[in-house]
């Protein structure tokens, strides 16, 4: 299942944040929108530490507009 394939991709990279995007579509498209959220905050978090500030908060006002149900991600 593609879900697993990349869990695991994760867990063996936990910066891989290619792989994380694609979960999070993924997740998104299931309507498990509590875990792309969580997701997207590992993305922006991975980027805050690469000191990509623009990214990281782009991600982190795109889990806001999940969380809050804004659909205009």
């Amino acid at each position: 299942h593609d879900i697993e394939k990349l869990e695991k991709e994760i867990e063996q990279d936990p910066d891989n944040t290619f792989a994380m995007q694609q979960l999070c579509d993924l997740f998104q498209q299931i309507g498990q929108n509590r875990e792309a959220v969580h997701l997207m905050c590992r993305i922006a978090e991975v980027h805050l530490r690469s000191e990509k500030f623009e990214t990281a908060s782009a991600f982190y006002r795109k889990a806001e507009r999940l969380a809050s149900g804004d659909e205009r991600i």
